[in-house]
């Protein structure tokens, strides 16, 4: 099965059926997703598979059902915590740095402090936050975080 970045066309069908599940889930009357949140949701690249795109509307319905005392729930795009691909490709850090090759490093060694600089530059550039992190470089939370550890830049 491809992975849900290129099943583009399956989205919209998705997210109606996870917005659907959230609904019975929060017992609300109705949940509507604003046309701007489909193009957003169309527009993410998903790093991840089908988990977080549930994931991604579960939590948006939550969101909006804390802001809501209506039991119609309308998802709009400030309820999703994710960002379009021209935004993410901006958030990933430009550098103009010459990259330094030592062909005695090996390849490696090389790759390892590579990782390391990207991580720690997005990483500072976001205010510390792994999560907003992960999405800067197109990667699920908890792999930038193994990552990060075994990179030896988190305990």
């Amino acid at each position: 099965m491809p992975p849900l970045r290129d099943r583009g066309s399956d989205i919209t069908l998705l997210v109606g059926y996870f917005a659907e599940k959230s609904r019975i889930k929060l017992g609300a009357s109705s949940i509507r997703i604003t046309p701007e949140a489909i193009t957003l949701l169309n527009a993410y690249l998903w790093p991840g598979n089908i988990r977080e795109l549930e994931h991604v509307i579960s939590r948006a319905a939550v969101l909006s059902r804390a802001q809501s005392i209506d039991s119609d729930l309308t998802l709009s795009t400030s309820h999703f915590s994710i960002q379009k691909e021209s935004d993410t490709k901006e958030s990933v850090p430009q550098s103009t740095e010459e990259v330094s090759l030592e062909y005695n490093k090996g390849l490696r060694l090389a790759t390892y402090e590579f990782q390391a600089k990207l991580i720690q530059k997005t990483y500072q550039k976001h205010q510390q936050n792994w999560a907003a992190t992960a999405r800067a470089l197109q990667v699920d939370t908890g792999n930038l975080h193994r990552l990060a550890k075994r990179l030896n830049l988190k305990e």
